[in-house]
């Protein structure tokens, strides 16, 4: 906008003065006001469809930023704030090997936050050119009203809008930059951005809690349920069970830059363990005051959660103080002071790690929990220049991989079919897994191949054989074709198998060097050639090819676990004869395994068995899982299996006492050993 200037023999007076000097140009600032009037009234014209035309060329030598690709009405003054967002934005994108990749991370992540500014200017612009007469009249009386409220509110009420405006949410005041991971990312945090002292803590504290791969750590922890009630409400909301000096340990995990998952084991490797998961975000309020928000954990950890003011006391410990509850982490719950459970606990530094002390209290009940001990950071090696590729990320395996080989270190891609697979891992790359990505490959390049088909419980029809068999094979063909075209070969392969592969061999002990016995069922015997074809194929890459033979996988949040333990419920004690080995292996043993392997320069091709060293029987494994423990529980024959679900039930009754031999060998060590830890360490 170019203000109406009067020429030098029209003007009548400038600060006072009744003259000009040479050359000087006056402004009638009575003039220009009045043109305001004119302006907020004139249509400005605007880009539609922002969310619809691309903003890379195809050939990705062009990309549009700030208003040539999203040009803002000037009502929030947003324009430039948007253009030096959108380059922040893309140095992070670029930030990788693959950095042509970043630009449609770029405009995926770009797009809806420029939807949203055009938005609400487009929406101020509306109401100020607004020409129906009972509309304009509203519009003029809420602006009256607003007058009449407090300073106080109205400030906060301007607050909010223009934190709105700049990209706040119940997540944070305004837009964040992303972490770049080649400078001190400290700052850009999540316990940063609540804590603004970081700075005071002491350096182990410090590192740990603004650490961008996570950590882990060993203790010792107490629990206490002081009365009978508060056992009782513990029991039926998964809190863990009372005990005295029993070992802790905890791992936390970046799961976005806005979000961190800390898995707490109480009574880690005994009986009493439980394992206790929450989520810390932040949350926001209308006063744009920062809070650190934890959910309740288990089923309630996404519904409810405290949120917390951290204060930094003399003695260097922090103090975190609840200050009410939130609902799905959008708003707070409107509950009196006196009648809102309360959580405390604080963390006093020692060497290595730092001792804690927190309660849980409700109202007239008293408090609930009460858990106090130590924590000692876990010292782990980071590993320098190692890139892994995993195809299969985005499953039950995959995210848990992904999160091991985050945490040690790793530069992770995930090879996914879509575009739009979100594994909400911060560090996690995504790349197509049909386009060409042999860029990715050099010699400290690990490929592992975790994708196909769930064979899951049900019928294994001829069509389902098929997608079973072709979803592996067609991945492996892609990754042998881009190890060609790579210029450097990985550094090795690892192909998923599984114990199916062994077929149904009875009391035999099945080592990596045992032979397939297929028997006599048509089930057992797809089982056999799919993982004898899966390990045919990838020894057709040119490169070291590792096979893992994967065994049954418990995991809560997928697997064959759920239907056992749904026949567990139902008072069922064994599948067929009950008397077949069951070759399982706990979910995080898995990850541990496959990052051991890939990081063990002495194993480099061959098969690899990853089960648990003492496999059990089905009738144990059942018994373990059943409510109700006396008894031997309801035979389900082996006929009924079949009858339910088709030639699939041969992974319920093949018998496979499957060892793995050459883990053990090179001084892997299992978390989890027996059915009944495994079993324990997923409570």
């Amino acid at each position: 906008m170019t203000p109406l200037l009067k020429s030098q023999p029209e003007f009548t007076a400038v600060y006072g003065h009744n003259h000009a000097h040479p050359g000087e140009v006056a402004v009638d600032y009575e003039e220009l006001i009045n043109l305001t009037y004119k302006i907020l009234r004139t249509d400005i014209a605007k880009i539609e469809g922002l969310d619809k035309f691309p903003w890379t060329s195809r050939d990705r030598r062009i990309l549009l930023m700030g208003d040539s690709a999203h040009a803002t009405a000037p009502n929030i003054a947003q324009g430039a704030g948007l253009c030096i967002e959108d380059a922040a934005c893309l140095v992070s994108k670029l930030n990788r090997v693959d950095y042509l990749q970043g630009l449609s991370e770029y405009e995926q992540e770009r797009k809806p936050r420029a939807k949203t500014v055009q938005n609400v200017a487009d929406f101020i612009a509306t109401a100020g050119q607004v020409k129906n007469p009972l509309l304009k009249t509203l519009r003029n009386r809420v602006l009256r009203a607003t007058t009449l409220l407090t300073p106080m509110l109205q400030r906060r009420i301007f607050e909010y809008v223009v934190s709105y405006s700049l990209g706040g949410s119940t997540k944070a005041r305004f837009w964040q930059a992303p972490p770049l991971f080649i400078v001190d990312d400290a700052p850009t945090s999540l316990i940063a951005r609540v804590f603004p002292d970081f700075p005071l803590l002491d350096n182990h504290i410090k590192d740990f809690k603004t650490s961008k791969t996570g950590g882990s750590g060993f203790g010792v922890v107490t629990i206490e349920k002081p009365t009978f009630l508060s056992k009782l409400i513990g029991f039926f909301a998964g809190f863990p069970k009372e005990m005295q000096k029993q070992p802790f340990y905890a791992e936390v995990f970046n799961l976005s830059q806005d979000f961190q998952l800390w898995r707490r084991i109480f009574g880690y490797k005994t009986p009493l363990q439980k394992t206790y998961q929450t989520t810390h975000s932040l949350y926001c309020r209308f006063n744009r005051c920062m809070y650190l928000s934890e959910g309740f954990g288990g089923y309630l950890d996404k519904v409810f959660q405290f949120i917390y003011n951290i204060k930094f006391q003399s003695d260097k410990s922090l103090m975190y103080e609840s200050q009410g509850i939130t609902f799905f982490d959008s708003f707070k719950i409107p509950i009196p002071s006196f009648l809102s459970p309360k959580s405390v606990w604080t963390e006093k530094p020692i060497e290595k790690g730092w001792e804690f002390d927190g309660r849980v209290s409700f109202p007239i009940i008293g408090t609930l929990f009460h858990y106090y001990g130590y924590f000692q950071i876990e010292q782990t090696d980071s590993v320098k220049n190692g890139r892994v590729i995993i195809a299969g990320g985005s499953g039950m395996i995959g995210r848990e991989v992904c999160l091991e080989f985050i945490k040690k270190g790793y530069d992770v891609y995930c090879l996914s079919r879509s575009s739009n697979t979100r594994l909400n891992i911060e560090g996690v790359k995504v790349r197509l897994i049909d386009e060409d990505w042999s860029d990715l490959i050099d010699k400290n390049t690990i490929i592992l191949n975790l994708s196909g088909a769930n064979p899951g419980a049900k019928r294994w029809t001829l069509s389902v054989k098929s997608e079973i068999a072709t979803s592996r094979f067609r991945v492996i063909d892609t990754i042998i074709h881009n190890i060609d075209r790579a210029q450097e070969k990985p550094l090795k392969y690892l192909q998923a198998s599984a114990v199916g592969f062994y077929g149904h061999a009875g009391d035999a002990v099945l080592t990596e060097e045992s032979k397939p016995i297929p028997g006599g069922e048509s089930g057992t015997k797809f089982r056999v050639k799919v993982c004898k074809e899966i390990e045919s194929r990838a020894e057709k890459a040119k490169c070291n090819v590792t096979h893992l033979r994967i065994g049954h996988v418990l995991s809560n949040t997928g697997g064959l676990l759920h239907y056992l333990r749904l026949s567990g419920f139902f008072y069922i004690g064994k599948f067929g004869s009950g008397n077949q080995f069951v070759p399982f292996v706990h979910i995080q043993d898995v990850a541990r395994a496959i990052e051991f392997i890939a990081h063990n320069r002495n194993i480099i091709d061959g098969a690899i068995n990853i089960t648990a060293p003492k496999p059990c029987r089905n009738y144990e494994m059942l018994k373990e899982l059943r409510l109700v423990k006396w008894g031997q529980g309801l035979p389900m024959p082996k006929s009924v299996l079949k009858l339910l679900i088709g030639q699939s039930s041969v992974v319920l009754t093949d018998s496979e006492q499957v060892q793995p031999k050459r883990l053990l060998e090179r001084g892997f060590e299992f978390n989890y050993k027996t059915i009944q830890e495994a079993l324990h360490g997923l409570q």
